[in-house]
């Protein structure tokens, strides 16, 4: 019996394929483990999204080198800007027109359509349940049968675990912990001078307990474990960084990406300019009535929303996780050029816009507490201000609020006292909506996505899938209230009856969590479920008096990447 040498085809992309399944990621087929290697497929000229992808890497990048990009930077940093640019094979913009310095010029992005991928065995360890020998086979055709060399009665078989560094990404195969890849042969050798034994791996329960030991004295020499040769450094003493196990079909990626969304024309998709084809006052007085007691004004339907995706690197979820990004040395420029994955879909979207005097109120109702807790009075000063203002002007109060939101998530000065309660609220007022979607209309759970527009106090529910006529039409049209209603119940039934919100009442699947227009705060993201709220979502809806909250929030830690 020789090793199955078959590889799974990876049919046209799809978003989902795009989502969780980008280079570098591994998964299960024919029972064996899966590496995807790379993306091939049609190559795009959009000069909007080229640059797009080219900020948000080159503000990585800044902020990875402590480089600062700012059109007003210093001498000394500009120097710094150009010797790191000479350093990775990257240039430096020097337009007038543009507000910063970019590290990554758009030209360097290749903007690919996948088609199909790439794929290799992986990992390449073998080992025999009956004598445990392990060893790691580069060449899976040059073996004949599977039978086991040591013993000749077991049957070897792949091991689908493998190491993957928190922090850097970094995968390797189960191999003795200093040891090198190029130094199997198959087997590695025990470590004990003029001791010609091999290391074997006993497996254990759980994985964590595994040993390697000496098949010759069957001494135990070395737990199973993997610094990471990256991040591990020396310095007087050993710093080890570990590297966790895992199995091949976990999801310890994901992927940094872009998700944007534009009209009909191409052009940016703005809600002051949306033209629905339907609209809440298209309905009955009661229903409508009905509506606005869940903080809504209006609910339109979009006749066409086109969607984009573009995957242009990925990371760990540790919290110190670096973005790896997909790019080679161009050989005749030497430069370095960066692949980018885009997957486009078009479909119907749901427009809802939020009561802003709700919102403000709920916002300001927040600021307040944190800012009494604080005992910061300047705090409460300013928010008694605003207050005021807001009984006078709601569309001018909003205004400042969401300003001040934007200028702070650019900045990243994101703090207790300063807890970004806006952007909280309208991202849990998306994803309690977005989560209840497929629930409502029995599609699947990637068939809808969402963005929230800070400036317009709004919120966009959009078709990700063919759906057909169970979309969004069904759900404005037949199922609005129970869905609104059910959304509600979800979140204000919470098993934890949590203030951040948890796994049981606002989290979505991760690849669907990218919230932010990148029109508004162009070249950051937000982690995946993260900034949301709770406590504000049953204040907005006037619930806090019969709805338990369990306050256990710590103080908020950086949400933002990519400057």
């Amino acid at each position: 019996m020789s090793f199955d040498n078959s590889k799974p085809i990876i049919e046209q992309m799809s978003w989902s394929s795009v989502n969780t399944r980008f280079p570098n990621t591994t998964f299960d087929a024919f029972q064996k483990s899966w590496i995807v290697k790379k993306f091939f497929g049609i190559e795009h000229a959009d000069d909007k999204l080229k640059q797009m992808v080219s900020d948000n890497i080159s503000k990585i990048q800044a902020s990875r080198f402590g480089i600062s990009t700012n059109k007003n930077s210093n001498k000394s940093a500009e120097t710094a800007i150009a010797g790191l640019a000479k350093e990775l094979g990257i240039a430096v913009e020097k337009s007038e027109n543009r507000e910063s310095k970019s590290l990554v010029l758009p030209e360097a992005i290749h903007l690919i359509e996948p088609t199909e991928a790439s794929v290799d065995i992986f990992p390449k360890g073998l080992w025999c349940p009956n004598c445990n020998f392990y060893g790691i086979y580069q060449d899976f055709s040059k073996l004949e049968n599977l039978i086991c060399p040591n013993c000749k009665n077991g049957s070897l078989e792949q091991r689908s675990n493998i190491f993957v560094c928190p922090n850097c990404g970094r995968q390797e195969q189960m191999m003795p912990p200093f040891e090198k890849i190029e130094n199997a042969k198959p087997t590695f050798d025990c470590p004990d001078d003029k001791c010609d034994g091999k290391l074997f791996l006993e497996i254990g329960n759980p994985l964590s307990r595994s040993t390697w030991f000496c098949s010759r004295t069957k001494e135990e020499k070395q737990r199973l474990f993997r610094p990471c040769p990256n991040c591990s450094r020396y310095r007087g003493i050993r710093d080890i960084i570990h590297m966790g196990l895992f199995f091949t079909s976990a999801s310890y990626f994901k992927p940094q990406k872009i998700s944007a969304v534009f009209d009909k024309d191409e052009s940016d998709f703005l809600p002051s300019n949306a033209m629905g084809e339907w609209s809440l006052s298209d309905t009955s007085a009661n229903r409508r009535e009905q509506v606005l007691k869940f903080g809504i004004d209006n609910v339109q339907i979009i006749d066409e929303v086109n969607a984009v995706d573009i995957v242009y690197g990925y990371s760990t979820y540790g919290n110190n996780a670096t973005p790896n990004f997909f790019n080679t040395t161009d050989s005749k420029s030497g430069r370095t050029v960066y692949d980018a994955y885009i997957n486009k879909t078009k479909g119907r979207g749901l427009l809802i816009s939020l009561n802003r005097e709700t919102v403000c109120r709920a916002v300001l109702n927040n600021l307040e507490k944190n800012a009494g807790q604080d005992n910061n009075s300047n705090q409460i000063t300013k928010i008694r201000e605003l207050r005021d203002k807001l009984s006078k002007d709601v569309s001018a109060t909003y205004k400042t609020l969401a300003e001040e939101q934007i200028s702070q998530i650019v900045s990243r000065v994101i703090s207790k006292k300063i807890d970004a309660p806006l952007i909280r609220l309208l991202h849990s007022f998306e994803h309690a909506l977005t989560f209840q979607a497929p629930l409502s209309t029995g599609l699947e759970e990637t068939s809808f996505q969402s963005k929230i527009f800070l400036k317009d106090c709004a919120v966009l529910i959009y078709e990700r899938d063919e759906v057909e006529a169970g979309g969004v039409e069904f759900l404005c049209k037949n199922l609005l209230l129970d869905w609104l209603s059910d959304a509600r119940k979800h979140v204000i039934e919470c098993r934890y009856s949590c203030s951040d919100g948890c796994a049981t009442c606002l989290f979505i699947q991760d690849p669907l969590c990218h919230p932010l227009m990148n029109t508004e705060v162009q070249g950051t993201y937000m982690l995946p479920n993260s900034l949301l709220s709770r406590e504000l979502l049953v204040d907005f809806w006037g619930l806090r008096e019969v709805v338990p909250i369990i306050n256990k929030r710590e103080q908020p830690q950086d949400q933002f990447g990519g400057t």
